[in-house]
């Protein structure tokens, strides 16, 4: 049962000792904040909100279909307090101007909307004794969790609610059959989708025939996640920082070599994958790899997608993406090899996030942090994955216990081996996050779009990023450089 704080004798005498001030009550009926102005500014939550419980929370969920269903089942299940939930699509939430309601307690959002919010002071800091205290349990969260996906230079907005791991998931027995061992480079990958689907026709030792489709997930916005997990490995090295934005002049970098590269290498392999892939979201590419249809994918496996026991679980594996044994150097404008010792395969990290904030402005801030901490506690994190795709694994210990995630589609083997997948990830030194800048959603939007031109052919692949890198370029002057390069140095998402 939560327990949120009650009236009480110490509220008597606090109440006798402040007497009827005016000024003393309406200075604690908001959180107090930093100048206007000040893009990071320090919220401390009023001192006497949250005493009274008899006022509902009100949560905004925004951009995730069904979890504020879920999140108000499991708090019927735990609380007699009540809760309103409000549900709002991105799009209209964009339209708005990124504003929340005035009577917004907490905001359950994309990741991707975090700087947004912050520059607009719409989110009130987690003090340390929340985001140290055992409910959020950050010991115990993934690296990239308690680190670069929700920090702001050494100040906290957002607990974490999960994301999503992209992974390679392929047929053992398809590659046995022609003699291949899985891909470690993007090179590795494009040949050997090649061979498969020059192959024509491959059975295994018994005769039955397998399957040779390459799927992709290349509906809505996922071709532009895709090519930035193509890229990462060709843009992140040690010691160097800018990888899509130029942090002295915001001059986007979307256009220059490593993402053509991986562009080009995008477009070759949709030219061998099935041609449904255009339609087809990680919830489709799953259920076509688990029901045996495909010899290569990438996406995750998930029991929301798909939770029947495949008839092909046995085949089925799962990798980290491939890597690249080189990587660009920006500021001197040239390829370098990596070191023998060097990681080839860099992680893509913070994709499908959603966290959890308090408002800035809730008149319940005290009461509101709890509610933060709450969720994104391990039970009740773990009671919400159970019901919804949106929260994926975060902490170590949900990592014991991998087919809580992906369900019967796969054996117990394969769940270890995407367990891995996203251990390794966070043990990583080197991963790549989307820089934390505004309008970061409308950026991702640009880019699919570019993309799927490409795709398409209506236009040549050089002349769609030089276009996005035009569109982001506007898109990151629009609420001032100022404030962007701020966003950029506090973020750590380079």
């Amino acid at each position: 049962m939560i327990r949120f704080w009650t009236l009480g004798l110490g509220v008597l005498l606090l109440m006798a000792v402040v007497g009827c001030n005016p000024a003393a009550t309406n200075s604690e009926t908001r959180p107090t904040g930093g100048e206007k102005g000040d893009l990071i500014a320090s919220a401390s939550p009023n001192p006497s909100a949250g005493l009274n419980t008899s006022a509902s929370l009100e949560v905004l969920v925004i951009s995730s279909a069904g979890l504020g269903e879920v999140i108000q089942r499991v708090w019927d299940a735990e609380s007699e307090d009540s809760l309103t939930l409000r549900s709002i699509s991105l799009a209209e939430f964009v339209g708005q101007d990124y504003r929340t309601p005035a009577t917004t307690d907490v905001i359950v959002y994309p990741g991707a909307l975090q700087a947004d919010l912050i520059s607009r002071e719409q989110l009130l800091e987690i003090p340390s004794e929340t985001w140290n205290g055992s409910e959020i349990g950050k010991a115990e969260l993934l690296n990239y969790y308690r680190t670069n996906l929700v920090r702001y230079g050494n100040k906290y907005f957002a607990a974490p609610l999960g994301g999503q791991q992209l992974c390679l998931m392929y047929r053992a027995d398809v590659l046995a059959a022609i003699g291949q061992e899985p891909p470690h480079t993007w090179a590795d990958l494009l040949a050997l989708a090649e061979k498969i689907q020059a192959a024509g026709s491959i059975k295994d030792s018994a005769g039955l025939e397998l399957p040779t489709s390459t799927i992709l997930p290349l509906a809505q916005d996922w071709p532009a996640h895709l090519l930035l997990a193509i890229a990462a490995p060709s843009i992140r090295s040690s010691g160097k920082l800018s990888t899509l934005v130029n942090a002295d002049d915001l001059r986007p970098l979307i256009d220059r070599a490593p993402f053509q590269e991986s562009l080009q290498v995008l477009l070759t392999l949709c030219k061998v994958s099935s041609n449904r892939s255009l339609d087809w979201t990680p919830r489709d590419v799953y259920r076509e790899m688990a029901s045996g249809r495909a010899a290569l994918a990438i996406g995750w496996p998930s029991k929301h997608f798909f939770n029947e026991i495949s008839p092909v679980a046995g085949q089925i594996k799962i990798a980290a993406l491939p890597g690249s044994q080189r990587f660009f150097d920006f500021a001197n404008d040239q390829w370098v090899d990596r070191q023998p010792d060097d990681a080839v395969d860099i992680p893509f990290l913070g994709i499908e996030q959603r966290v959890v904030s308090a408002a800035r402005n809730s008149l319940h801030a005290n009461r509101a942090l709890d509610f933060v901490a709450w969720l994104s506690s391990k039970r009740i994190s773990s009671q919400l994955a159970d019901q919804s795709e949106w929260i994926g694994p975060f902490r170590n210990s949900q990592l014991a216990d991998p087919q809580k995630w992906t369900g019967e589609g796969v054996s117990f083997d394969v769940a270890e081996q995407f367990a891995a997948v996203i251990r390794h990830a966070h043990e990583s030194k080197l991963a790549f996050i989307f820089p934390r800048v505004t309008q970061q959603s409308q950026m991702i939007e640009q880019l699919a779009g570019g993309i799927r031109e490409a795709i398409h052919e209506t236009d040549l692949p050089d002349t769609v990023l030089r276009k996005v890198a035009s569109q982001w370029e506007m898109s990151l002057r629009q609420p001032g450089e100022k404030m962007q390069r701020e966003l950029l140095r506090r973020g750590e998402g380079l």
